[in-house]
């Protein structure tokens, strides 16, 4: 089986105009694939569109994301779903 490599955007680098834009006043999911340090993140609608992967080192940047998206783009409501075994998400967890 051949392994499918996605991109994904580092959040330094993300057009937060365009992001806003595409995501203000819905509801959104951030699916989180955790790690020690390197974690990524797909941003996407209810209806399973993307609107952006995200990759961001943790817990330097986890911060400055979750304020990101909770302040700036003017959501109505953003879930964030994430594995449920080991300690690495627990700095993130206890953000909400």
């Amino acid at each position: 089986m051949k392994k499918h490599r996605y991109s994904a955007t580092d959040i330094k680098r993300i057009d937060r105009t365009a992001l806003v834009e595409q995501t203000q006043g819905q509801r959104l999911v951030l699916g989180v694939d955790v790690a020690k340090e390197d974690f990524f993140g797909v941003l996407m609608r209810t209806d399973l569109s993307v609107c952006a992967t995200l990759k961001w080192q943790h817990p330097a940047q986890s911060r400055a994301l979750s304020e990101h998206l909770v302040q700036d783009l003017g959501v109505e409501r953003l879930e964030v779903v994430m594995e449920p075994s080991g300690t690495y998400a627990d700095a993130l967890r206890a953000r909400n």
